[in-house]
């Protein structure tokens, strides 16, 4: 196990930042009230990332913990850079665990390891149909209802009847 090793925060100088992702009050900051050195800050979990306030040099800054990691430990960020989380969790902020990547290599991880899902079924925003309506339909071309009887019922088009019925169109519940 690495021993866990603590750098000040470029630009915050007065904050410190662990390589197992823990932010703190830097050592050799100012006394100021209520804030004492060493102190552990206790990060915001409301999101899917853990933030911090930090206030030094009068100025707020509202941080996420794994960018502040990432600048420490992994140096200054390239032009629009991510920190990429290399097992998808994204409240483990250790060093080992965050990488620079562009926005297209952090979307195309996400997918790759099945953080990002397909919207499909009634959940998608072009959807016409819900799942129920999937199901009748289905059930209308077994008993032999015509693919265009069907498309007028339900005011689509013979194709996406003919897509539906083809297991094309996928919906939410099928088995994949």
């Amino acid at each position: 196990m690495k021993i866990e090793e603590w750098k000040a925060i470029p630009g915050i100088e007065t904050f410190e930042v662990s390589s197992k992702g823990r932010v703190r009050r830097s050592l050799n900051a100012p006394k100021a009230i209520n804030t004492f050195p060493g102190r552990e800050l206790i990060p915001d979990d409301s999101s899917p990332y853990l933030r911090v306030s930090l206030r030094s040099g009068g100025k707020l800054y509202r941080e996420c913990v794994h960018r502040l990691v990432a600048r420490a430990f992994l140096g200054s960020a390239p032009k629009f850079a991510h920190v990429n989380h290399k097992d998808g969790n994204k409240r483990n902020n250790a060093v080992e665990n965050l990488e620079w990547c562009s926005p297209q290599e952090n979307v195309k991880h996400a997918w790759k390891s099945g953080l990002c899902q397909p919207v499909v079924g009634e959940h998608h925003g072009l959807s016409k149909l819900t799942d129920r309506d999937i199901e009748v339909i289905l059930s209308a071309k077994l008993r032999g209802v015509s693919q265009r009887e069907i498309a007028k019922v339900f005011n689509v088009s013979e194709t996406n009847i003919s897509s539906i019925c083809l297991g094309k169109t996928r919906v939410k519940n099928a088995k994949s």
